[in-house]
């Protein structure tokens, strides 16, 4: 098993452009990903003299998750699969924004994946480095994975 630090976010995640909100990847292997976010004026959803607002943290979360299934996918040898948000049942967080120079660490973790292409991932993000006493928010999140061609055949 590899494990992958700094790797190119964007061989991972297909988001581009200002709907790519991950910064970068600190490392990630078959079971886990952690990713980094700086919140800035040019941050997608930043508002002035707030921040991003806290909802923010569940596409934060989703973009993890995709980091995870990119890098499953590289470890395979098969393309990196495009997914779906499909939401959670709860998503707390006990700040209301994300202030203008606050990074944040997503701690993913696959949970159940079926052979169909639906799972759980549990998520957790917290303020720089990621400890688990210092998780500001979290939630588990129901994802769709599309298979790739190469699968849909099998």
């Amino acid at each position: 098993m590899n494990k992958y630090y700094n790797y190119d976010i964007e061989k991972l995640v297909s988001h581009r452009g200002h709907m790519l909100l991950l910064d970068r990847v600190i490392e990630a292997d078959r079971l886990y990903a952690i990713a980094e976010i700086t919140i800035n004026k040019n941050s997608t959803f930043y508002q002035a003299g707030q921040g991003v607002p806290a909802w923010a943290g569940i596409e934060y979360m989703a973009q993890a998750v995709a980091v995870l299934g990119g890098v499953q996918a590289l470890e395979d040898s098969d393309p990196v699969p495009m997914g779906y948000l499909l939401g959670t049942r709860k998503y707390y967080c006990d700040m209301p924004w994300f202030e203008a120079g606050c990074v944040l660490q997503v701690r993913c973790e696959e949970e159940v994946l079926d052979g169909n292409g639906l799972g759980a991932y549990g998520c957790q993000m917290a303020v720089t480095p990621f400890e688990e006493k210092d998780v500001v928010a979290q939630s588990r999140l129901t994802v769709y994975k599309m298979p790739t061609i190469e699968q849909s055949k099998e």
